[in-house]
This record gives C-alpha cells, structure tokens and sequence, in this order.
C-alpha cells in the first residue's frame, strides 16, 4: 500500500470538524481569526464565517481576502446564538463530526483543534470541551479556563485577568465553557437542540451546557489547548446599553429556565443588590440609556414576548 493511500484512510478515521466564526461589523478581527485558522496542524477541517447582518462591507471583503471561504448571510443581526445557529446547521449538513465555534475576535493556536478533538474523543459523553483562553494581547493573563456555576446565587466566578499560572494541563469537568470558543459533537447538538436564540447575547452558552449537563453530557475544560481573546469587540466594554439590557434580562432568563423555587430565596437578594448597583453606577453618570435598558429588561420578563425559546431535538431535526 502506498503512503500517500494510507494517509487518506487514515484522515478518513480523524473527525470532520466544521469552524464555524461569527462575524459582525468586524472584518479586521475576522480575518486575523481565519488567518490563525488556517495555520491549524489538523486533518479534517473546514471554516464557514456567518456573517451576522453587516453593513460595512464584510462579506465581499472576505470573499476577496479568501477566495473559497463559505460565508453565509444571514441578511440582520441574529445574536450569537441565532447567527452560530445559522452556521451549526450548515455545518451537520456537511457531515460534521464536531462544530467549532469561535468568535471572529479571537486567534487560535495551532494545536487547538487537535487537542480539543483528542480530548473530545476520549469519552462519548464528554458533548462540550472548551480551551484555555487568554487575553489578547496581554497574553499572560487568563480570559477564562472553565467556568463553575451555583443556581443558588447565579454568580459566573470568572478567573479573568489572573497570571496564566498553576493551570495545570489535565482535562477537567466545569459547569460551562465560554463561548469565544467551545467545541460541540454532533450527538450533543442533535440530543440537546440548538442555542437558544432567546437570549440573543450572554448566558446563551451557559444554558446550553446547563441543558446538556442535564442529559448526562459532560462539560470538559483541556488547559493544554490555548485560543486568543480580546473580548466583548462587538458589544463594548463595561455597562452600555446593550450589556446592561442583555446582561439583566438573560440572568434572570436563565434562572427562570433551570432553577428551582428555593433557589429564588438566595437569588433575588443578590440580583436586587446587583440591578441596583447597576442602576446607581447609570444614574451617577447621567446615563438614561443605561437607565432604561435596565428597566427594559426588567419589563420583558413579564411581557408577552419573553415566552421560553427552547428548541427541542425533536424540532431540531424537522427544521433539518
């Protein structure tokens, strides 16, 4: 058998892995992404961008940086989760093993895939593994490396902006993994069901370990593989209007979605001092957008349009 057929009928054995990059009015950050992508020392892969209603040009700028790349238009702003929805479907589609999701500002290692897919590959149940991600450019200093969770105070204990020391680089099990970059296998997204579109920005990443976690599918942090973030491009930093509504609204969604009646007797303390921070810090600065999305989001949870956005696996596969 010659060598060149046995690597064929070796690769046929790797998992097909679809990157699926999300972007957004962001085309700089997107091709910084696809170029670190491309350099991935792993067989069997292929990148679709989404772009999420763009309206400086994104689309034929990477059609013309990257001739070949599949970039769907999804025609408005779908969210995160609605956008990387419109990607996972094409990428099942496609016969993928796994789907990668990344946002469009982070920068991957090399290695990365091949780590994650490893790591995936060693447990059938294990549906989510995430890397360890560092701040970009302060490359030193951790993102996030597995998040842990308590439905009893709902707080998100985030180890952002510590020393990358002390890490470790043996797999282990979290609550959820962020986001920016998250590994799905095809059997977790066809049992589970897609994002949930709901949340549209924050907490929709959460949920969907939540929901798997609850099926029996474990949720794996690997240190060893490493992705480059710099973190909330597209929806700005600290308290604006976008964060305070989404922030707020989809904390308390997300309770209404998993907790139980007496963990509301620990949250509603915890999120009453927090929502009034948040509302103090809007006031002080003269902030009445601020001020309003607070309260808009207050407003929705008992409006007629936050009815649960669920999808169900068996609404899933109809809507393949």
């Amino acid at each position: 058998m010659s060598e060149s057929l046995r690597v064929v009928m070796a690769e046929e054995h790797v998992p097909l892995v679809i990157v699926v990059i999300l972007n957004w009015n962001r085309c700089d950050d997107t091709i910084r992404c696809v170029e670190s992508v491309q350099r991935l020392r792993y067989p069997r892969f292929t990148v679709v961008v989404v772009d999420n209603g763009s309206t400086d040009g994104s689309p034929g700028t990477l059609a013309k940086r990257f001739p070949g790349l599949e970039v769907i238009e999804t025609g408005s702003n779908l969210g995160y989760a609605g956008g990387n929805n419109a990607g996972i479907h094409w990428a099942l589609r496609r016969g993928a093993d796994h789907v990668l999701i990344l946002n469009n500002d982070t920068i991957v290692d090399p290695d990365v895939l091949a780590e994650l897919t490893r790591v995936a590959g060693g447990d059938r149940t294990i549906g989510v593994v995430g890397p360890k991600v560092l701040c970009e450019p302060d490359r030193h200093l951790i993102y996030s490396c597995g998040e842990s969770q308590s439905l009893w105070f709902n707080v998100r204990r985030i180890a952002t902006g510590q020393p990358d020391r002390d890490v470790g680089r043996n797999p282990r099990d979290v609550a959820y993994v962020v986001g920016c970059a998250i590994l799905v296998s095809r059997e977790f997204i066809e049992r589970v069901g897609l994002l949930d579109d709901v949340f549209f920005a924050y907490y929709d990443e959460v949920d969907w370990c939540f929901r798997g976690r609850r099926l029996g599918y474990r949720v794996v942090c690997a240190p060893a593989a490493v992705v480059y973030h710099k973190g909330e491009a597209s929806s700005g930093k600290g308290l604006n209007p976008i964060t305070a509504y989404y922030r707020t609204r989809n904390w308390v969604y997300f309770m209404r979605k998993h907790a139980s009646a007496y963990h509301w007797l620990a949250f509603i303390p915890v999120f009453a001092a927090v929502f009034l921070s948040r509302l103090a810090t809007a006031l002080v600065r003269a902030d009445h957008t601020v001020v309003g999305s607070l309260f808009r989001a207050l407003w929705w949870q008992v409006s007629p349009h936050s009815s649960f956005g669920r999808i169900s696996p068996a609404a899933f596969r109809a809507a393949r």
